[in-house]
């Protein structure tokens, strides 16, 4: 059967798909993912962000056809998961759990015969994996067993394995956890390079809010199994964008300060205040305006301080996050940042 809409089009659309998991002797069922709506389009990179339970992992298992939905309908390039699922997994790779996903005693390049003849892949899957492999700046290890690798190159030789198979969705669960800096930034760049040169549709799942925002498009953020938002990386950060100051003063700091700007209507937080044995101070204000800010530096001068510095802080995936999360910023159709499932966003 052929897929549904055109191939250019989104590369995985989920649709009112629901997960349940049924309890065991009778005790009631486990809500992972509740009427889920997601889309991820081809050469760009979407994170699921959300705290533990949100639902990000079964979200994965469930585009990589380890776990069945429910209720709702996956589609893979068009092909759905119901109907065409032979179609549709034929499309996705995964790199899930480095743990498991090769075999230790093995070398790169025979986990990558392996699991390409296991997949019915052309001949030619070896050599693909290996260039890769090779790209990524790990062709030296092509012969090692992978048991004797870093962390870091495990990592490389299983997006290699998955890579060879030629996908046009990678699945990516914490890809960079556990990893050095060095090694981290690596892969970054390496997920990064297949998104825009290759146009591979690249779904992560991460805790990191630094990966989030060095490598993701567009982000989905999770939490009870429901969406509370999702949308592109650049116009969440528009969102939070001039509203957060470090403020460096010079004085003798009242205890009473930090409670006289949380006193100002205006000011959302006062996340940091730290003063140092000079005599001089540094606060971190998050605002609900602009405007506000200047209530906030008068009200330092009113106290006696000295204004050394203001500056505006760049906006933050982390920041942002946050306050998804707590519920404390609520997004609108003008924002460009679809909010949904009812919960504060």
């Amino acid at each position: 059967m052929s897929p549904v809409g055109k191939m250019d089009d989104a590369a995985v659309v989920m649709k009112s798909v629901t997960r349940i998991y049924r309890g065991k002797r009778g005790a009631p069922g486990r809500v992972a993912v509740m009427g889920l709506d997601l889309e991820a389009r081809a050469g760009r990179v979407l994170g699921l962000l959300g705290p533990n339970g949100a639902g990000k992992s079964t979200t994965i298992a469930m585009l990589a056809g380890l776990v069945a939905p429910s209720s709702g309908d996956i589609r893979i390039c068009g092909y759905s998961m119901r109907t065409d699922r032979a179609q549709a997994i034929a499309r996705v790779a995964t790199a899930l759990d480095r743990a498991r996903a090769l075999y230790p005693r093995l070398t790169p390049a025979q986990n990558i015969a392996y699991f390409t003849a296991v997949r019915g892949c052309a001949p030619d899957a070896l050599g693909r994996g290996l260039r890769w492999l090779e790209r990524f700046g790990a062709g030296r290890f092509a012969n090692a067993r992978v048991n004797t690798l870093s962390l870091g190159t495990q990592q490389k030789a299983v997006l290699a394995c998955a890579l060879a198979m030629r996908p046009r969705v990678l699945l990516l669960d914490e890809p960079t956890l556990g990893l050095d800096l060095p090694s981290s930034l690596e892969l970054r760049a390496a997920i990064s390079l297949l998104a825009e040169e290759e146009g591979v549709c690249v779904v992560l799942s991460t805790h990191q809010m630094d990966v989030a925002q060095s490598v993701c498009h567009d982000v989905c953020v999770m939490a009870g199994g429901q969406v509370i938002a999702q949308g592109s990386v650049s116009r969440l950060l528009t969102m939070f964008a001039a509203r957060a100051y470090s403020i460096s003063v010079r004085g003798v700091v009242d205890p009473n300060v930090v409670r006289m700007l949380a006193q100002i209507g205006t000011v959302r937080a006062c996340s940091q205040c730290s003063t140092m044995s000079s005599g001089h101070a540094s606060f971190e204000l998050e605002f609900a305006s602009e405007k506000a800010i200047y209530g906030a530096i008068e009200c330092l001068r009113a106290s006696g301080l000295e204004i050394e510095s203001v500056t505006r802080l760049e906006p933050c995936l982390e920041r942002a996050y946050a306050k998804l999360i707590s519920g404390g910023v609520r997004c609108d159709q003008s924002s460009g940042i679809r909010a949904e499932g009812g919960t504060p966003a």
